[in-house]
């Protein structure tokens, strides 16, 4: 860490953004031959499914997959591990219970639902996996393994599209055999790589490590949950306000500069995480490294969304078509939210790091209520799309800043609770 820009910080980041990169450049070369080939009531089924196994998958592991990076002791964070994996299987086993009663006395058509089961176990082992892997700096594989979810998800997608029926089934069971398969590869992977036994450890030791991390099961969990339903509220506030053509419009510009977003930043997050994590171990404080993390999330985050706000409408149009000029309006209103998003969502980690859940939960709770009412004041100032985005982009840029100036105090060391 002398110096500023360290090459082992940026080979770390360069290893995991070559692998996250790719996986995301493959969704959006491949986007619109997919939109040719599968309909809106296909994606909108395989948008449900999503939108379940995101939401149950983020309690898949009780959230003490987070835990393993700040375990001191090695042999802990394998027993972590295995908890982790409990905590999900059990999970899944209810989810089975569960959709069998819903096909039988609910909707019996609503078959998508069979394939919830192997979505959410599939993303609480990824998720143990990838922070224990990330906690010993294997990012390489944490790399390959997203570049083989996207590649596989895509390939199957597309051909059993082409191949057999282009539905929205195809589309949810090429993800989760996708993410199945992968997970599967990373259990394997770990047992051979770095001898991680999959048993479960003593009740005695379970307990305690339960108890040691417990906020993140009280506070965390529903944070993220909350996170979670409150990142939907602008596709319910639009559907029912305006039209589904304008929903149609941000949902693009969501995904196609949303979730590669979401996922560079995270690239430098969990090498984030892991450095700044041994550095508060060994001096109690970590904002050299912050400091070193914000500098590249700042340069990035300039980069792109200046190139964004002048010239969003007309790369979105020239790629997806004349028909979404409107989704690179709205990406130019988005960017003041997708700024800061980008540079305090990965460096908010300093909240588990100083164990302030309780703190993060109540700024959620606001935000579940800033959102909305953001969201009838741009209403009512004009009922326009752009109005709504407008407030709706600024209140959740005020939330990223307060986030951002609380982890920066964190990083020094202040604020820590047993």
């Amino acid at each position: 860490m002398k110096n500023f820009l360290s090459r082992s910080f940026l080979k770390d980041v360069v290893t995991l953004l070559s692998g996250t990169t790719f996986a995301q450049l493959l969704n959006i070369l491949l986007s619109p031959t997919l939109t040719r080939i599968y309909g809106p009531i296909d994606f909108g089924e395989y948008a449900l499914y999503a939108s379940v196994v995101s939401l149950l998958g983020a309690g898949a592991t009780l959230r003490y997959g987070q835990s393993i990076f700040m375990i001191k002791e090695e042999v802990d964070s394998k027993r972590l591990v295995m908890i982790c994996f409990a905590v999900t299987s059990l999970l899944s086993l209810m989810t089975v219970i569960g959709v069998c009663l819903y096909l039988v006395v609910v909707n019996p058509t609503a078959e998508w639902t069979s394939f919830l089961a192997v979505g959410i176990f599939s993303t609480g082992v990824i998720e143990a996996l990838t922070f224990w892997l990330s906690r010993n700096r294997s990012f390489r594989s944490i790399a390959v393994s997203r570049v083989a979810v996207s590649i596989g998800t895509l390939g199957l997608q597309i051909g059993l599209g082409v191949c057999l029926s282009a539905s929205g089934l195809s589309l949810i069971s090429s993800q989760a055999l996708a993410q199945g398969t992968v997970a599967i590869g990373l259990i394997a992977f770990a047992r051979r790589k770095f001898q991680l036994e999959y048993r479960l450890p003593m009740s005695k030791e379970i307990w305690r490590l339960l108890h040691e991390f417990r906020h993140f099961p009280i506070f965390t969990l529903p944070t993220d949950l909350l996170s979670t339903f409150v990142s939907q509220i602008p596709v319910f506030f639009l559907t029912h306000y305006l039209t589904t053509e304008v929903v149609g419009q941000y949902s693009l510009t969501m995904r196609v500069l949303g979730v590669p977003l979401v996922f560079l930043a995270s690239a430098i997050g969990e090498v984030f995480r892991t450095r700044a994590t041994a550095a508060f171990h060994e001096t109690g404080e970590c904002r050299r490294v912050f400091r070193q993390s914000l500098w590249v999330l700042l340069s990035l985050s300039l980069v792109f969304f200046s190139l964004l706000y002048f010239w969003g409408p007309f790369l979105i149009a020239k790629v997806f078509g004349s028909q979404w000029l409107e989704a690179g309006h709205y990406a130019q209103i988005l960017c003041l939210m997708f700024f800061w998003r980008f540079i305090s969502s990965p460096l908010s980690f300093m909240f588990y790091l100083v164990r302030r859940q309780r703190e993060d939960f109540i700024v959620q709770i606001f935000n579940g209520l800033l959102t909305p009412l953001a969201l009838f004041i741009g209403f009512a100032i004009d009922p326009s799309p752009q109005s709504c985005l407008w407030a709706f982009s600024i209140a959740t840029a005020i939330v990223q800043i307060y986030y951002l100036v609380r982890s920066y105090q964190f990083s020094g060391g202040s604020g820590l609770r047993a």
